[in-house]
């Protein structure tokens, strides 16, 4: 078995593995998939058997962490080790990095509760554990596993929650409450000047920029996803 980063004469059996490993709801356009691998910001790797591609690893990496966004082995190989070997591989090879990965929750009434139950025993085979976090994508909200020390916390959920809102309070009621007071206050002292009152343009091109500012934003974070 052998492990090597995608080229472009893998990707026709590529997108069939990918196309039948998972279900339309999971699947993020596969020509997405290959501009961010081409672009360097994902590693796309493949899992060939005697010259054969049987498989696809899909990671993003941040600092120190590693998501496992899409693991397949063509269903023709499964059950034979490959997938164990594969796994182990990728551990290996991303150890200096916390791995993690989301999965549909086994615990839950489904119709496929019994796959979801066997892929996460491998996953626990493979050295994973459960984290207590959950992550949605698209419509379907998954569990997570990791591996290394990433999650192993002995401070509740409901608790980071409120630590969060006590710290952001105070920032951002001043974010929100003193550039209004400025803007007040500068108002009224262009009134005195200039005897004329413009308060509304002053607060219109606060807003203005306020609102402009939040629209770089999203634009900066829809490029970054």
């Amino acid at each position: 078995m052998e492990l090597r980063k995608i080229q472009k004469s893998d990707y026709r059996d590529i997108k069939v593995i990918y196309t039948g490993a998972f279900p339309h709801d999971e699947r993020v356009p596969f020509r997405l998939l290959r501009k961010r691998a081409e672009q360097g910001r994902a590693d796309f790797w493949i899992i060939s058997e005697k010259g054969k591609n049987i498989g696809l690893v899909y990671l993003v990496t941040y600092k120190d962490l590693a998501y496992l966004f899409y693991y397949a082995i063509d269903s023709s190989y499964r059950g034979k080790g490959y997938g164990t070997k594969a796994m182990k591989a990728i551990i290996e090879m991303y150890k200096k990095y916390r791995l993690f990965l989301a999965l549909e929750d086994c615990k839950e009434e489904s119709k496929n509760e019994m796959q979801r139950i066997k892929r996460h025993d491998f996953y626990l085979n493979c050295g994973l554990h459960d984290l207590p976090y959950k992550l949605k994508e698209a419509t379907v909200i998954f569990f997570i596993m990791g591996i290394g020390i990433i999650g192993i916390s002995v401070i509740p959920g409901i608790v980071y929650g409120i630590l969060i809102c006590v710290i952001a309070a105070f920032p951002m009621a001043l974010l929100g409450i003193i550039p209004q007071s400025i803007v007040a206050d500068v108002a009224e002292a262009d009134s005195y000047a200039t005897g004329e009152n413009r308060e509304g343009m002053f607060f219109a091109a606060r807003t203005f920029a306020m609102k402009f500012g939040q629209s770089v934003m999203i634009l900066q974070l829809l490029y970054l996803v």
